[in-house]
């Protein structure tokens, strides 16, 4: 396989992490490919912007296809997002619950708001080069949230804009292979979501993701 001096180095490590040492009788392991993507996040409700973390990781055709030309990316997956909630609406419920039980429930001093759940992500690529690319996507989110010791459903639609360097993946041996792109970038979020608690916001966030290529690797 042909790579970047520098885009190898950190395959490479990528490699060593998910072979890393485990029992013999273990008999290897697999990554599959995915992105990930990591990032600070601000949540606008009724009573204004709360600043949390977001957690994406998902199956990803665009880190699968080793074409450096691909037009398009779909993937599934999972999203979690967690933000300090200090409305006075809101307030967690008594068994612990993270979202909010509904008015005149026990307020805490620094409530938290999580909200997680699945995903079905689609992208069409925009420009690039055999090593670096850009996309617009959609995202259709399926959330989950604790509401008064219940679980609750929400939903969310987000669009994404994102940038890449790339590099393709072809390597096989006795002790394994690897098949699609490793890739590192950067990407902007904003959508609109309905929370399971029943409250409406915005999610806006911006941050980094990693492409990893489907990784087979022998004890």
């Amino acid at each position: 396989m042909r790579l970047r001096p520098w885009l190898s180095a950190i395959f490479f490590a990528a490699l060593i992490l998910a072979a890393g040492p485990r029992p013999a009788r273990a008999g290897g392991g697999f990554v599959p490919p995915m992105r990930i993507d990591v990032s600070p996040s601000s949540t606008v409700l009724g009573d204004g912007a709360h600043v949390g973390m977001h957690v994406l990781a998902g199956l990803h055709w665009a880190s699968l296809s080793p074409r450096w030309n691909n037009p398009l990316d779909i993937g599934i997956g999972y999203v979690y997002d967690g933000f300090a909630d200090n409305s006075d609406t809101p307030a967690p419920a008594p068994d612990g619950a993270l979202l909010a039980a509904g008015p005149g429930a026990p307020r805490d001093t620094n409530p938290r708001t999580a909200v997680h759940g699945l995903y079905l992500e689609a992208a069409r690529r925009t420009g690039g080069t055999r090593h670096r690319r850009s996309w617009l996507g959609v995202r259709a989110e399926l959330l989950f949230g604790s509401v008064g010791g219940e679980t609750r459903t929400g939903a969310g639609l987000v669009g994404r804009a994102a940038w890449e360097l790339f590099t393709p993946i072809r390597a096989s041996g006795r002790n394994g292979g690897a098949l699609g792109m490793f890739g590192v970038g950067v990407y902007l979020e904003a959508g609109a979501r309905l929370l399971p608690d029943g409250r409406a916001g915005v999610m806006t966030t911006a941050g980094v993701s990693m492409r990893l290529p489907a990784i087979a690797a022998g004890s």
